[in-house]
């Protein structure tokens, strides 16, 4: 046993409780977490891109938000990680891994309005190494005892991992976005190696190079794609 990568989602039907994070689901994340970690286990969480998202600094704990480009999805978060991240300290988590794939994700709305995949891609890897302040004035609950001005939240790359998929064939509700476009916005002049994100990860391995991608006639392999850009096997 090595430890723990919370993934706590909301459910496809809008009425169900468990659309909201509830208090003590929020704090028995936090305090296991922080417990865990100080035992020297290793600890990590896997975000929808709008449960923790620095661009939107509105912060609460539903998960029935509409999505900027599709206002008739109604299950979207509202940066409910960054809270955990703020209360619990980002450095007692080891990875946060990010879902660009969650569907209509805020940077699948970005490429979709604005086109340049690996543009898109460098902003968001800048956005979330940057501290970015959150706005937790509606949570008072979850008892965050920091004042408003120090209302940061702090992810290292070294901690940053950067999700995809292949898409959701041909609808658009979830971005398929190519290994080569990460390469792309990575070898950008304007970042900097040491603020790469610490790597890239997908849904799911049974998928990779046998699936054609995004509704297609098109095969791709995440792994070998992104091991071309962080070499992790050589």
């Amino acid at each position: 046993f090595a430890g723990i990568d919370w993934d706590v989602e909301g459910v496809n039907n809008l009425t169900s409780a468990y659309n909201e994070i509830s208090l003590e689901c929020f704090q028995l994340m936090g305090e296991m977490s922080h417990l865990a970690k100080g035992d020297g286990y290793l600890v990590t969480v896997v975000p929808a891109q709008s449960y923790l998202n620095p661009s939107v600094p509105q912060v609460d704990l539903s998960l029935r938000h509409s999505s900027p480009c599709a206002a008739d999805f109604h299950y979207a978060g509202s940066n409910g990680y960054t809270a955990l991240l703020a209360k619990y300290g980002s450095d007692t988590f080891d990875l946060v891994s990010v879902q660009l794939y969650e569907t209509w994700s805020y940077i699948n709305c970005k490429i979709r309005s604005l086109g340049n995949p690996p543009k898109q891609l460098r902003e968001f890897v800048r956005s979330y190494t940057t501290p970015f302040w959150m706005d937790f004035s509606n949570i008072t609950k979850l008892g965050i005892d920091i004042p408003p001005e120090d209302w940061h939240v702090h992810i290292s790359p070294s901690q940053l991992l950067v999700g995809f998929s292949f898409g959701a064939g041909g609808t658009g509700k979830s971005i398929y976005i190519a290994p080569t476009d990460l390469g792309e916005a990575l070898h950008g002049d304007d970042l900097p190696k040491e603020n790469w994100p610490r790597g890239a990860f997908f849904w799911n391995l049974d998928l990779d190079g046998n699936r054609p991608v995004n509704g297609t006639a098109f095969n791709t392999s995440f792994a070998s794609g992104f091991n071309d850009i962080f070499h992790t096997r050589v």
